[in-house]
């Protein structure tokens, strides 16, 4: 249940939240299930504006903050489940690490939004704006995007697989979606066996020392317009991974791998 007191704080408006926040750092906000569009959205027939607001680790769980103006707040790793943002506005937000487990973003504007590192599994993105924004290491399994505008957005390392499955990553979100498609359509896959493609594969199991050179290799495949596609294997192999490499290595044209017997599996299924 949301914290009266600090509802009663944030109506006085922005200047005195975040000197509130200033003296309270430490203190948990709740504002779970706060329907704070309404009447927190206009005031005597002007737009409250809670751009700049410090809400860092807050928790929104379930709130409604639909049309209402964030631009540039301070969402680090606020708890965001379940938040209506339809229309709003959050361009320039910081949501590093942020929890947006099924928010609702439809018509957002976020653009220039820093999204380092959040959990997006189930959100919805229906005609939102991401321009300029950075989507680097989220975790996308399930996101629903639709009418994207993605100029000049940054993309690395989108991560399509639920947590309890070895990661696979890829650089683009819509491609993110179509291949997780493709894991889970045997129709579609069998449609694109033909296709040539710019996907290079990227097997193995990668410890903490060998990043610098798997990034390395990334990198350079990027700079020559390929596409890697990474999966770790930092968990046991089944028979489900086999053929889920197996499917990823049928779309690459080429298999980078640290694990030379997998990667020979792989090539003779082919």
């Amino acid at each position: 249940m949301a914290n009266e007191e600090q509802l009663k704080v944030l109506s006085q408006g922005v200047v005195a939240w975040n000197r509130w926040r200033q003296d309270n750092p430490d203190d948990y906000i709740d504002f779970t299930g706060s329907d704070l569009s309404g009447e927190w959205a206009y005031l005597n027939g002007e737009w409250v504006c809670l751009a700049g607001s410090d809400f860092h680790k807050a928790d929104f769980n379930g709130a409604n903050l639909s049309f209402s103006n964030l631009n540039e707040a301070n969402l680090f790793e606020a708890n965001l489940p379940g938040v209506f943002f339809l229309w709003a506005n959050l361009s320039g937000a910081n949501l590093r690490g942020a929890c947006l487990n099924g928010a609702n973003l439809t018509g957002a504007d976020l653009s220039g939004v820093d999204l380092t590192g959040a959990d997006l599994i189930g959100t919805i993105l229906v005609d939102t704006n991401l321009e300029r924004s950075i989507l680097t290491e989220c975790r996308v399994y399930g996101l629903s995007a639709w009418g994207l505008r993605l100029k000049d957005a940054v993309q690395k390392d989108l991560i399509i697989t639920p947590f309890d499955e070895p990661a696979i990553s890829v650089d683009n979100l819509e491609v993110a979606q179509f291949l997780y498609l493709l894991l889970h359509n045997e129709k579609i896959c069998q449609a694109i066996d033909t296709i040539t493609t710019k996907a290079v594969l990227i097997l193995g199991n990668f410890k903490p020392e060998r990043k610098a050179i798997l990034d390395a290799v990334r990198e350079e495949l990027r700079n020559l317009h390929y596409l890697p596609i990474l999966f770790d294997f930092d968990k046991p192999s089944t028979r489900n991974t086999l053929e889920t490499v197996t499917l990823l290595a049928r779309l690459a044209r080429f298999i980078y791998s640290n694990t030379p017997m997998l990667a020979s599996g792989c090539a003779a299924a082919v």
